[in-house]
Order: C-alpha cells, then sequence, then structure tokens
C-alpha cells in the first residue's frame, strides 16, 4: 500500500526552516543545503517539493504575507466587536 503524504504539510515544513534561516541567519545565507538541514530533511526532499531556490522563497514569502494579512484582519474585527 502506497505512503499517502500531505504534500501541502510538506511544503510548509519547507518554508518553516526557510524562515527560520532567513530570521536567525538572513536571506542571502538561505541555500536548498541549509533549508533542507534545518528542516530535518533530505536536499531531494525540497526539491522535489521546490524545484528551484526561487520557487522555494517565493512559496515562504506568499505564505508569510498570508498569515500577515489574517492577523491584521482579525486585528480589524477584534476592533469592530469592540465598538
Amino acid at each position: 500500500m502506497p505512503k499517502v503524504v500531505d504534500h501541502q504539510a510538506r511544503r510548509i515544513q519547507v518554508a518553516d526552516a526557510v524562515q527560520e534561516l532567513i530570521t536567525e541567519q538572513g536571506l542571502d545565507r538561505v541555500t536548498v543545503a541549509r533549508t533542507a538541514s534545518t528542516a530535518g530533511v533530505s536536499v531531494g526532499h525540497v526539491q522535489h517539493y521546490f524545484p528551484t531556490k526561487d520557487e522555494m522563497l517565493l512559496f515562504t514569502h506568499e505564505r508569510v504575507v498570508r498569515q500577515i494579512l489574517d492577523r491584521v484582519s482579525a486585528l480589524g474585527e477584534r476592533a469592530t466587536r469592540q465598538r
């Protein structure tokens, strides 16, 4: 029986590692190899989900932007309810 894999969860795992690397070492220090090591996966694993470093960075960027927008939206909703 084939292994069931949550592909989105795997992509998020890699994106979390990218965020961690950017926070701790800066964007210029992010590499596929460092990302794999930080995520605890192989370089091949990262490349399976993100064929290029640019795709990996773009996914991470879009995820961070969504998180920020969700938080801002939640703040706006809370402020509206408090009026």
